[in-house]
């Protein structure tokens, strides 16, 4: 926004009266703005004004890409139609529409803008490329991790059947171990003889046939 006062071309009439303008100033010398940007897109803008340019009420629109400029604007928008308006020439006291087109840039410019363009496009390309590869690396990267768990399950699970499987022979080991002890304790209580035999057990004598 924008306030300011200025004499000459801001109240300077040239001594016309109203026939240089009869409605639209504020105050002699007064004048004020707005302007209202905002981007459309990386390469666009969309800017809306108004004014009072201490004669007159005045807004417009611009639309903007890349250089190129398309505006519509209002001026002398408080003063109505042309119709009745005989004073001035027919030139002043009435409400006009312009239409506005342009270009803004140079040859230095145009030619950096070419270069610009075409680095951007491959630029563009290579971007693409790399999150095509990105993506197809993070799903490789899955699909890896996802071997990765299963053969630490199948790791492990080997690795608990083989423990079990040293767990028994291990075992077992201690097992014939304990044996071999007690047999050899057996044998070194009996002085390495082998145990004594009970003779046999002699039958009772026969009874004589009618004794007593």
């Amino acid at each position: 926004m924008s306030l300011g006062y200025g004499n000459g071309l801001f109240r300077d009439d040239g001594d016309l009266g109203d026939q240089y303008n009869n409605s639209g100033t504020i105050a002699r010398g007064l004048f004020l703005a707005s302007r209202f940007v905002t981007p459309l897109s990386a390469n666009s803008s969309l800017t809306v004004l108004a004014e009072n340019d201490g004669w007159d009420w005045n807004a417009g629109i611009v639309a903007e890409w890349r250089g190129v400029t398309v505006g519509l604007y209002g001026t002398e928008l408080e003063a109505g139609g042309r119709d009745g308006a005989e004073e001035g020439f027919n030139v002043y006291n009435y409400t006009k529409f312009n239409f506005t087109l342009g270009y803004s840039g140079n040859v230095r410019d145009i030619s950096h803008g070419v270069v610009l363009r075409s680095r951007i496009t491959e630029m563009s390309r290579e971007q693409h490329r790399l999150r095509g590869e990105i993506a197809s690396r993070e799903r490789r990267i899955t699909k890896l991790e996802g071997e990765l768990a299963q053969a630490r399950s199948g790791e492990l699970a080997r690795m608990d059947q083989r423990r079990r499987e040293l767990e028994q022979a291990v075992q077992a080991e201690r097992e014939a171990i304990k044996r071999a002890t007690d047999r050899l304790r057996e044998l070194e209580q009996t002085g390495g003889k082998p145990p004594a035999t009970k003779p046999p057990t002699q039958p009772p004598a026969a009874r004589p046939p009618g004794g007593p």
